[in-house]
C-alpha cells in the first residue's frame, strides 16, 4: 500500500490566482521540490471565476493550463485530485459564473454545476496523473442546504453523473465531513458515506491542552474509518 503524503497546492507568487495568472516554470520547480520531500499527493482548486467560459463549461486556455498541470505533477509521480467547484476558498466566497444568486441546490444551479463538472471530467479522466475527483471545497460555506435530503439529492447527482462519465477514479466530498459539524448535520459521514468513495474531514481544533488536542484528531479519523470508508485528511 502505498501512503499518501499530500498538501492542499497553490503556487506561492499566483497563489489562489493561479489558473489566470499561470506559470508553468513556477508550478513545475514547486513540484520538483515537493517530490523531493517524498510528497505523492497534491489536491488542486479549479477556481470557477479564473476557469469557466460563457458557455458555463470550462475555458479552452484553462484546459491548456491544467494539462500543463497534470503533465509537470505526472513528470514528478504526483497523483492531483482535482476539486471542481470553487466558490469558496480562503476565508472568500467566489463567483460561481453558472449560479449568480448562489442558489446551489436548485435544479436550475445544479445543471450548471453539472455542465462545467463535466466538461472537466471528460477532458482529464484518461490523464495518468489523475488521483480522484472531489466535487466542492466546503460548498455548504456558500449556502447551507435546508435539510440534509436536499444536501444528499445534490450529492448524489453529481457523484452520479461523474461515476458515469468516470468509473475508475474515486470521488469525496471537499467538505468537513466529521462528528464536528455540530450545526451541519447534512456533513455527518454517516449522512454522505454512501454518495463518496472516500471521507475527507477538514479539522481545524483549537485547544490549549496537548492531551486533548493531539487525540481529538485521531478520535475524529477513527469515527470516520469505522464507517467503512477510506479517509484522506
Amino acid at each position: 500500500m502505498t501512503f499518501i503524503l499530500g498538501v492542499n497546492y497553490w503556487p506561492r507568487k499566483a497563489n489562489i490566482r493561479m489558473w489566470s495568472r499561470w506559470s508553468r516554470e513556477e508550478v513545475a520547480e514547486e513540484l520538483k521540490r515537493m517530490k523531493e520531500l517524498g510528497i505523492n499527493a497534491v489536491r488542486a482548486f479549479l477556481l470557477a471565476v479564473d476557469v469557466v467560459g460563457d458557455d458555463g463549461r470550462l475555458r479552452n486556455d484553462a484546459a491548456v493550463r491544467i494539462k500543463e498541470f497534470l503533465d509537470e505533477a505526472s513528470v514528478n509521480g504526483i497523483k492531483v485530485y482535482l476539486t471542481l467547484i470553487v466558490g469558496h476558498m480562503s476565508g472568500k466566497n467566489w463567483p460561481l459564473p453558472w449560479d449568480p444568486a448562489s442558489e446551489v441546490y436548485t435544479s436550475k444551479a445544479c445543471e450548471g454545476a453539472l455542465n462545467f463538472i463535466l466538461s472537466v471530467v471528460e477532458r482529464f479522466k484518461g490523464h495518468k496523473a489523475l488521483g480522484g475527483w472531489v466535487v466542492s471545497n466546503e460548498i455548504t460555506h456558500i449556502r447551507r442546504p435546508e435539510t440534509v435530503e436536499e444536501f444528499r439529492c445534490w450529492l448524489r447527482s453529481i457523484y452520479l453523473a461523474i461515476k458515469r462519465l468516470d468509473p475508475e477514479h474515486p470521488i469525496s466530498l471537499g467538505d468537513g465531513t466529521s462528528l464536528l459539524a455540530l450545526n451541519h448535520i447534512h456533513l455527518y459521514p454517516s449522512n454522505v458515506s454512501d454518495l463518496v468513495d472516500y471521507l475527507s474531514p477538514h479539522l481545524y481544533i483549537y485547544d490549549d491542552d496537548p492531551v486533548r488536542h493531539t487525540y481529538s484528531y485521531a478520535a475524529i479519523l477513527e469515527h470516520a474509518r469505522s464507517i467503512k470508508k477510506a479517509v484522506i485528511l
